[in-house]
């Protein structure tokens, strides 16, 4: 497996969001936004905890396949990770420890996941001309 280079690595540590793309079995897209992304031990694969929202885990439970996209836009660079969804572990429930906050939230995932992604492909990703080649 192709290791993640430091050049994107860098922009993964720096970032404090990226946007997360899963589709559903049909290949309807949903788009979500996530804090803590972080390559891995040995830079093959990448992972992040999120409080995902009820789309995002539907099309996770048909489809595997996911997109990140971060962009530093100091230096307007960024990269689009394609990959593979390797697990999904719950990290955290809210167990009644604040009911009030608890009541009005019931509506959305009570669960922290941590996603871990086998990484596929990265591709440029910015405003002006780029190939699309992937550069892992």
């Amino acid at each position: 497996m192709p290791k993640i280079p430091p050049q994107i690595e860098a922009v993964v540590k720096k970032i404090r969001y990226s946007f997360v793309t899963t589709s559903s079995k049909a290949g309807i897209p949903h788009i979500a936004v996530a804090e803590g992304l972080t390559v891995l031990p040995g830079s093959e694969s990448m992972a992040f905890k999120s409080w995902f929202c009820v789309k995002s885990l539907e099309n996770l439970a048909e489809n595997n396949k996911i997109a990140v996209a971060v962009y530093d836009s100091d230096k307007r660079v960024g990269y689009q990770i394609l990959g593979t969804v390797m697990s999904k572990e719950v990290e955290a429930v809210l167990d009644g420890y604040a009911p009030a906050v608890e009541k009005g939230e019931a509506q959305f995932p009570q669960e922290e996941f941590k996603l871990k992604i086998k990484v596929n492909e990265v591709l440029e990703l910015h405003s002006g001309v780029h190939s699309d080649k992937n550069i892992l």
